[in-house]
This record gives C-alpha cells, sequence and structure tokens, in this order.
C-alpha cells in the first residue's frame, strides 16, 4: 500500500481511506473476507465491499498487534501512535503519581470493559495526556489484541465511539480514519517526516531559520493539492535547504 503511494500515486491520505487491502489466504481468513476472496499464499490486492471492517493502514493486523499487550488490546498505546506518527503532536511522559495499573475487571460486582477501566485515568493527574490520546484509541476497540474485528469485549459490547478535545466525534476506526485523514496535522506530519528523512536531520524551530516557512508552504501545497506524495517529494528537493549548504560561523 504504501508503493502504491511513493510509486504509483495513490494519494497519501489513502493509507488511511482506502477502499481496499493486500491480503493473501491466510491473512483473509484473519479479516474474516468472503470465502474465495483471495487463494493462493502471494500477497494480492483486494478491493473491499461497502461496509467491510478493512481498508486503511489503522484496520490492518500488523498495526493493530504491535500495538497491543499480549493478552488485551492498549487504547493508549493505539492512540498515541495515531498523534505521534500520523499527527506528529508529541505527548508528555507520565507523571511520578501516574497509576502503573487498571483497576481490576470486576468492580462493585460489575463487570468493565477495558474502555471503562482506562475511563479512570481522566479523574487523576494523568487526565490531560489520557483524554487526547485515549478516544482515538477507543475508535479501534472492534479489534483485538491481534487485528480480529469483534462486536464484543469479554461479555460486555464494545464501544468504539470518541469524542476529541476540540469536539469531534466518530464512531469506529472507518469514522476514525477520516478524522485524522482531514486533520491539518496529518498533512503537516507526512511533510516532516518526507522533510526529516531526506535531510537526515529533523526541522529547527528557532525563528529566523527557514525550516519553518519551507515546511509549512510544502504542507499546505501538498494537502491543498490532494496529498499527491511524488509534488511533496519535488518540492522538498527542490528546497533550499536541501539544495543549499549554510556558510559556517566564522
Amino acid at each position: 500500500m504504501f508503493q502504491d503511494v511513493i510509486f504509483k500515486g495513490v494519494p497519501a491520505d489513502q493509507l488511511l481511506l482506502a477502499n481496499y487491502t493486500y491480503a493473501n489466504d491466510r491473512l483473509a481468513q484473519h479479516y474474516a473476507l468472503p470465502a474465495g476472496t483471495v487463494t493462493g499464499t502471494a500477497m494480492q490486492k483486494v478491493t473491499l465491499p461497502a461496509g467491510s471492517h478493512r481498508g486503511g493502514f489503522l484496520t490492518q493486523g500488523s498495526f493493530l498487534t504491535v500495538t497491543s499487550h499480549p493478552t488485551s488490546t492498549s487504547p493508549v498505546l493505539r492512540g498515541k501512535w495515531i498523534l505521534g506518527q500520523l499527527m506528529c503532536q508529541e505527548i508528555a511522559p507520565p507523571p511520578n503519581a501516574a497509576m502503573a495499573q487498571l483497576a481490576p475487571p470486576v468492580a462493585g460486582g460489575q463487570m468493565q470493559t477495558l474502555r471503562q477501566r482506562l475511563e479512570t485515568h481522566h479523574m487523576n493527574p494523568c487526565a490531560v495526556c489520557h483524554v487526547v490520546m485515549d478516544p482515538l484509541g477507543f475508535g479501534l476497540e472492534n479489534y483485538d489484541p491481534i487485528g480480529q474485528y469483534r462486536t464484543m469485549d469479554g461479555t460486555l459490547p464494545v464501544d468504539a465511539s470518541g469524542k476529541l478535545p476540540d469536539g469531534r466525534t466518530f464512531d469506529g476506526a472507518t469514522e476514525l480514519e477520516g478524522i485524522v485523514a482531514k486533520d491539518p496535522g496529518f498533512a503537516t506530519c507526512v511533510a516532516q517526516k518526507l522533510y526529516t528523512y531526506a535531510l537526515g536531520r529533523g526541522p529547527e524551530g528557532t525563528p529566523n531559520h527557514m525550516d519553518p516557512g519551507l515546511l509549512q508552504r510544502d504542507a499546505d501545497s501538498f494537502r491543498a493539492s490532494g496529498y499527491p506524495m511524488a509534488e511533496l517529494v519535488t518540492a522538498i528537493v527542490t528546497g533550499d535547504t536541501f539544495i543549499k549548504r549554510r556558510g559556517e560561523t566564522p
């Protein structure tokens, strides 16, 4: 899918919004695709039916597995990954008073979902970060620790809705991916990461440095043009910071 974006002209936002995926016969079974959709061990491009629970990167088993714990999902890890890797928002380390463990799954004689147990973080010093991270991760709670789709967390129904601090709401992975793809931070983050890769260093944020201005220009153009990766590459490698060297300090 990433090669499609880099070499085949697929807009970069389709990493999140794609109506297709790549799978072989085993992965197709894991994804519960209709029988016979894929045969053989080679990875194949699969156009997904309407209403499918797969599509963009956030619904791929690989991502969902590495952002989970061995025996449970982790909305915190998933939400933090989305913020850091797709929106370039840094999350501060947890405070010393952070809760090291969640409440038990049974509280007051009532079973609780992982989401309900995590929401206790919103009432302690951790809240300032968890109210930003956790809602993003909650949007992926329909996927278990190895990325299989589910509607139940144990004996309780999954709640995959979320509300961001700015008031935007979503329900489930598809709506979550749509929000991230449209967020201005996504285009800026893609530009920043490619810029860092191209120059071999992170952008400098000092007011008299040209990095912020060039990055914002490239990100705005990238977004306005419909996320064409080739144009973003061209803009970066023809910019002054790529083709020129700074003079040495006398």
